[in-house]
């Protein structure tokens, strides 16, 4: 019994001691703030449940670079100028302390460059920019004759094939390329952007003003 009271009175006085050194130090931790990131890719509707979307954010006029300003704490913004989301970078809108800054979230590497001319089920090559290693999991996705079309071994394992140009339109309404997430549209509309043909196809909605990523739902 005593050697109980020993342990707990000295648990206690830890603790104490623990508590005055952060307090002399003015040290305070707290627990991390997870900010949703957009997705890229097939996945599948469950219900009612959908993608976990930043805030309604128009990205315009925005400067993105690494410890810029930001006003609006987890707003998403693209960057770059391609339909293929490897391509582009994205920066999303953190707070520490106080302050408000972007951090790239994601970097921009494309696979290779796109070819004047692309014929929908045709064997395609890539050769990445930076050198980089060309696996079934590479993907380039590119824009021709009024469609997105990827250099593509298929969506996934169970739906794997020879590597070919895979094309697909995006819908009625819907622009040619890709919008960047955190772009400004009009109107309520949801378009496909390859999102069960390609491996980071993407559904895009347009909602409260802002092109943003949506799930799909994929046939098996």
């Amino acid at each position: 019994m005593k050697r109980r009271k020993l342990q707990a009175l000295a648990s206690a006085g830890l603790v104490a001691a623990v508590t005055t050194l952060l307090a002399a130090c003015d040290e305070v931790y707290a627990d991390p703030i997870l900010i949703p990131q957009p997705t890229f890719g097939s996945t599948f509707d469950a219900g009612p449940l959908t993608t976990p979307r930043p805030p309604p954010y128009v990205c315009v006029n925005e400067r993105l670079h690494e410890n810029g300003p930001c006003t609006v704490e987890g707003a998403t913004c693209e960057s770059g100028q391609s339909s293929d989301p490897d391509c582009n970078s994205t920066f999303t809108c953190v707070v520490d302390r106080g302050y408000r800054y972007w951090t790239e979230t994601r970097r921009g590497s494309c696979a290779g460059t796109c070819p004047k001319t692309i014929v929908d089920g045709e064997p395609c090559t890539l050769t990445p920019s930076d050198g980089g290693v060309v696996s079934d999991e590479t993907e380039l996705q590119c824009v021709a004759d009024g469609r997105l079309c990827g250099c593509t071994t298929g969506r996934d394992g169970a739906h794997a094939h020879p590597r070919r140009w895979v094309c697909t339109t995006a819908g009625d309404g819907c622009p040619i390329s890709r919008p960047l997430v955190g772009s400004g549209c009009l109107g309520d509309r949801a378009c496909d952007y390859g999102g069960c043909t390609l491996k980071r196809g993407a559904g895009m909605v347009c909602s409260e003003g802002v092109w943003q990523v949506e799930a799909t739902e994929c046939p098996p």
